[in-house]
């Protein structure tokens, strides 16, 4: 009989135990690596971000050697632009001081996106991710991919918040149509968001000659409102981020795409990023410890 009460006893805290797990309000995650900074480029690269990244630069075998290649990397750059800024974000829209202590005016700090680019290589090589690279002659991130890490700016659509000490955007309708638009799901979902970024459109284009100088402010202005929202809500928004800019990547120097749909691709079909079966594993691997562990301690009790 006391062996019976005993393995009630365990079978009742382990119930316990499940249900407690089984009605956590805060969903399984990821857990994060310490946050990878230098003075020069902090980047914010958490687990779930490193793994999105090895998924999508990961060989895809299609027969070919250089279709294969050709095909890794055009689901890489992407996923890997589209990580890298949600890495960046805080420091993208970090609002420097407008002045120093004796009234002169702070200079924003030098372009160093090549060595930003080079930077995160070296932080993805350190935590287990070799990237392919192209050529000889041309590293992945900033030659191939084109992704540029540094502060961002767009006068006009955004201005620095006070509490925050970020550059958010100025417009609250804005804001708003943004953050609806660009959680639809799906290329549609992604147009629609798309042309929601349109919406923030810098003071310094006015007046532009040179229409690609005109073009490229624009699209600091769209790259800064994808970035903000990626700052908001990472894992909500950086699917449709890498979708987006696969879609300014395909277009040709000078134009706007009007859809997200792209020469010779196949739909959706850049890997999920966070994906959530891979974030809620650790649930279902809690749920079969804890099946282990009763069956083991039931063997335990019966056999004494």
């Amino acid at each position: 009989m006391p062996r019976v009460l005993s393995f009630v006893t365990i079978l009742v805290l382990l119930f316990l135990l499940l249900s407690s797990a089984a009605t956590d309000p805060h969903p399984a995650t990821v857990p994060a690596s310490p946050e990878w900074s230098s003075a020069a480029c902090p980047l914010d690269i958490p687990d779930d971000l490193l793994h999105d990244i090895a998924t999508a630069c990961s060989p895809v075998d299609s027969g070919s050697d250089s279709h294969s290649h050709s095909a890794t990397l055009s689901r890489c750059c992407p996923s890997l632009a589209a990580s890298l800024h949600a890495a960046h974000a805080a420091a993208a829209l970090a609002v420097l001081s407008p002045a120093s202590n004796n009234g002169i005016a702070v200079p924003d700090p030098p372009d160093d996106s090549e060595g930003c680019a080079s930077a995160a290589e070296v932080a993805l090589r350190a935590r287990g991710v070799l990237l392919p690279r192209p050529n000889e002659t041309c590293d992945l991130t900033y030659c191939y991919c084109g992704v540029r890490l540094r502060r961002l700016h767009c006068p006009g659509p955004f201005v620095a918040s006070a509490a925050g000490g970020r550059w958010v955007p100025a417009n609250e309708d804005t804001a708003t149509l943004i953050q609806t638009e660009c959680r639809l799901p799906e290329l549609d979902g992604c147009t629609r968001c798309l042309h929601s970024l349109y919406q923030l459109r810098s003071e310094e284009a006015e007046g532009v000659t040179s229409d690609v100088t005109a073009m490229d402010r624009q699209r600091e202005c769209q790259l800064m409102g994808l970035t903000w929202l990626l700052d908001e809500n990472r894992a909500h928004y950086l699917h449709v981020a890498a979708l987006v800019l696969r879609a300014f990547m395909a277009s040709p120097t000078g134009v706007d795409p009007t859809s997200c749909s792209v020469p010779g691709g196949t739909g959706d079909d850049i890997p999920l990023l966070v994906d959530s079966g891979w974030v809620g594993a650790g649930s279902s691997s809690t749920f079969h410890g804890f099946f282990l562990c009763a069956l083991s301690l039931f063997l335990l009790t019966f056999n004494h």
